[in-house]
């Protein structure tokens, strides 16, 4: 579903991060999905990188890129349905 969808729906962390000043709140959206969806017309075997793993991988990106901005500050992953098995896989593979 579109990432406006989820954020307009999400109250939860709004509140919390209205009563915590400096949090940031980030939405990732997934590889290939949405708006970062490739032009796959002749190429083979485009979406091999469009799995789990490489889910996590981005992440782990995105929040190296975030900390080189601002320090190391804590993360809180979270989700609803595969979201939520992504945030919990995260922790696993990256405590």
């Amino acid at each position: 579903s579109p990432v406006d969808e989820y954020v307009n729906n999400t109250g939860l962390m709004w509140e919390y991060a209205a009563k915590r000043p400096g949090t940031l709140l980030v939405w990732a959206e997934h590889r290939y999905e949405a708006r970062s969806t490739p032009d796959t017309k002749g190429m083979r075997d485009c979406l091999s990188f469009c799995t789990v793993e490489q889910a996590l991988a981005d992440y782990a990106v995105v929040i190296q890129k975030l900390r080189a901005i601002y320090g190391q500050v804590p993360v809180v992953a979270v989700g609803g349905s595969y979201g939520g098995m992504l945030a919990a896989w995260f922790r696993l593979k990256y405590p």
